[in-house]
């Protein structure tokens, strides 16, 4: 009886619909539960599509569009240590590991960055503005 008060309880949060309904939500709900809890435990973190990378082995979460960024993912790839995570969808974002593998992620630098700021840890924002060349005489 108790079991089922609480059951009740957490389906009071649902939408209103028929018993099924609210069992599907309730599920999904305790599965959201229990993939947060994995990745607080683990300190892994989603980078799309049901992708997942150790939040401890990352180096740097680059944009793509650079020269030397298309360089490095050439010789990855000649490597053998590119990892496409896209699912088919454009690369918005290349990380790198310490084991020297790129990933590709559709996912935006600063999305995945504030998944790694939701875990707790430290992440120095470093945005890059040419702004003018200077004359510095030395």
């Amino acid at each position: 009886q108790r079991g089922k008060s609480a059951q009740n309880s957490l389906l009071c949060l649902s939408p209103t619909g028929s018993q099924e309904d609210r069992t599907v939500f309730f599920v999904t709900q305790v599965i959201d539960y229990y993939w947060k809890l994995l990745i607080m435990l683990n300190n892994i973190i989603p980078i799309g599509y049901g992708n997942i990378v150790a939040a401890q082995r990352v180096v740097a979460i680059i944009a793509p569009d650079s020269s030397p960024i298309k360089r490095l993912r050439e010789q990855a790839v000649t490597a053998g240590k590119l990892v496409d995570a896209t699912q088919g969808r454009r690369t918005r974002a290349i990380i790198i590991t310490d084991s020297d593998h790129v990933i590709l992620s559709a996912l935006q630098p600063e999305t995945i960055a504030q998944r790694f700021e939701g875990e707790g840890m430290a992440i120095e924002h470093k945005k890059y503005s040419p702004g003018r060349r200077r004359n510095l005489k030395t």
